[in-house]
């Protein structure tokens, strides 16, 4: 919601560390572009984020388009938040939809899916939406239908005030082209990669605000890891010299 100063409202995320770099949080509404390496914790970072809005109230709708509904709830029976989560989940306070791409999905499909989401938002009060990952929902789609399909989200994000977080796909070591819309379209860019420390030759990975439109966020790399018992952490801010894990 903009305020009568024109300021696009700003919701905490569950992460301080993170809540202090976007210097408020997430836009509401807005489009929040989530890109990340295989294994660095995207997931687990919109699950988190899901279960912790809906703990101040809020319904959250989490699709999945890669990976079964049944894989994404038992990798996290091990976790601190599984409980929580499981609890929001009987409540329908937080939905979980499957729409896999191994379907061979049309356009018209895909769009007659999208129109269900924002009756389901309207219907169910929705707030927060995770797309996981827009990778298999444009699997089957030209490069002008991925446009026009993410424009239609962008819209109606903002008409139905409230956060969307899309996530996408980033190739370790294959080099598949990369359908870059999305980072044009979104309000709040993250990245998330594996990088190697040159003098130790250990592994970390990095999470990086690429641009926020909605804050002067600090565009400066942290170090951050995921365990059963804290789910997604920030570590701190990286340092000395690395280089990409190619």
């Amino acid at each position: 919601m903009v305020d009568s100063t024109g300021r696009v409202e700003l919701i905490d995320t569950g992460f301080k560390e993170f809540d202090q770099v976007l210097v408020g949080g997430f836009p509401r509404p807005g489009l929040v572009y989530v890109i990340g390496n295989p294994g660095v914790g995207k997931t687990t970072f919109a699950l988190q984020y899901l279960v912790y809005r809906g703990s101040k109230g809020e319904r959250g709708l989490y699709i999945t388009t890669s990976e079964p509904l049944i894989s994404i709830k038992t990798r996290f029976v091990l976790f601190k938040f599984y409980e929580q989560l499981m609890d929001q989940l009987n409540k329908r306070i937080l939905i979980m939809n499957e729409f896999l791409s191994i379907y061979g999905q049309t356009p018209e499909s895909i769009q007659r899916f999208v129109r269900k989401v924002f009756e389901d938002v309207s219907e169910y009060k929705i707030k927060n939406i995770v797309v996981d990952s827009i990778a298999g929902l444009t699997h089957y789609l030209k490069m002008d239908e991925v446009r026009t399909l993410l424009t239609q989200l962008v819209a109606q994000t903002y008409d139905s005030n409230i956060t969307l977080l899309v996530v996408d796909e980033l190739p370790l070591f294959a080099q598949i082209p990369h359908l870059a819309i999305g980072e044009f379209l979104s309000d709040v860019l993250i990245m998330m990669d594996h990088i190697r420390e040159k003098e130790s030759g250990k592994v970390f990975t990095r999470f990086l605000v690429i641009k926020s439109r909605v804050s002067s966020a600090l565009r400066e790399p942290y170090a951050v890891q995921v365990t059963p018992d804290e789910g997604f952490q920030f570590i701190g801010p990286i340092t000395g010299r690395f280089e990409k894990i190619v």
